[in-house]
């Protein structure tokens, strides 16, 4: 049998041939190692940015489960996917497999359904984003007062993010109710100032024009026509101080003073209050019984009453006719 390696030996071609065939297997194996090594790194920065990501994305769960306003995910059919602890605690769902899988529109009355139908839906759409203040309704059915923001996922589906305002619109409700009280109060205040300032001016002319009465009325014989006129121009003064004084105690907030009165003499001291005041075609028949007829008033309320109803009736019956006032009880 021949040797082989004596054939190599006597065959330079055959010995040529194997040389390069040794060079062309050890450079394949180095560069089969070295695309192995290469391959490896990949593999390992490969697992590498796959464990990072890993950890981002379960510290990115650990923060958004954890965050004080709610967050929520649901498909492209309407579906919760997703619901973090501050979105199930507002609606009042202790855990997610009680929500996931589930409609949105179970948190909404039929009333907010039909605005997300013509207005919120309409403008996620076209802008692919909503924002605004709507009314949910929790498990146990309570509302649930919330400022919401929808935006839509390439997938299909929305993304919601969500806090409970109740406590806002509480303190806003709290702070118009005090706003209205001050401008309820700044209000009066000023109404007691203008009234205290025409009681005082009016006041004024009232006492002027009582004091030329009285002076005017010593220097009158006794039974003169115009004594009493004058007369009469007094007990006027008398019943518009008493009106002025009730001004002053209604801008001071005060108690009515209610007593027993008779109404036939109130209704004929308005009645000659008023004398002066109708034209002069105009007559008034009185129409008093012979008794008293006692009634609980405030005499000075009771007798500004009378005097607007009297000078209505002098301007609805006109220039001429007779005005008859009668007075009893039934």
């Amino acid at each position: 049998m021949s040797d082989p390696l004596a054939i190599v030996a006597t065959d330079p071609d055959l010995l040529a041939r194997l040389q390069r065939a040794l060079v062309r297997e050890k450079s394949a194996r180095a560069q089969a190692e070295r695309l192995l090594e290469s391959k490896a790194r990949e593999l390992y920065e490969a697992v590498q940015d796959l464990l990072i990501e890993s950890t981002q994305a379960r510290r990115l769960s650990f923060a958004v489960e954890g965050a004080d306003d709610g967050l929520a995910i649901t498909d492209e059919h309407g579906r919760f996917t997703y619901m973090n602890k501050a979105h199930r605690d507002l609606f009042g769902y202790p855990d997610a497999a009680d929500i996931v899988g589930r409609p949105w529109s179970m948190l909404y009355s039929e009333e907010q359904l039909t605005r997300f139908e013509r207005e919120i839906m309409p403008i996620l759409s076209r802008s692919g984003k909503w924002s605004g203040n709507i009314v949910g309704q929790a498990f146990d059915g309570s509302l649930v007062f919330q400022d919401l923001t929808l935006t839509q996922l390439p997938t299909g589906g929305i993304l919601c993010a969500t806090r409970d305002i109740s406590a806002r619109l509480a303190t806003e409700e709290r702070v118009r109710a005090l706003e209205s009280r001050m401008h309820a109060a700044e209000r009066r205040e000023e109404l007691e100032r203008i009234s205290r300032s025409i009681t005082h001016d009016f006041g004024n002319l009232t006492a002027a024009i009582q004091g030329y009465a009285m002076l005017l009325s010593r220097e009158l014989e006794v039974g003169e026509r115009s004594r009493s006129h004058l007369q009469k121009i007094l007990q006027a003064t008398d019943q518009a101080t008493a009106i002025l004084s009730s001004f002053g105690r209604n801008s001071q907030s005060t108690q009515s003073q209610v007593r027993a009165l008779d109404l036939s003499a109130v209704v004929s001291s308005a009645l000659d209050f008023a004398e002066a005041l109708h034209p002069p075609l105009l007559s008034v028949a009185r129409v008093f019984p012979s008794d008293p007829v006692m009634v609980q008033a405030d005499e000075v309320a009771l007798s500004r009453a009378l005097l607007n109803i009297i000078t209505n009736a002098f301007e609805a019956i006109g220039a001429r006719g007779v005005l008859t006032v009668t007075v009893g009880l039934r």
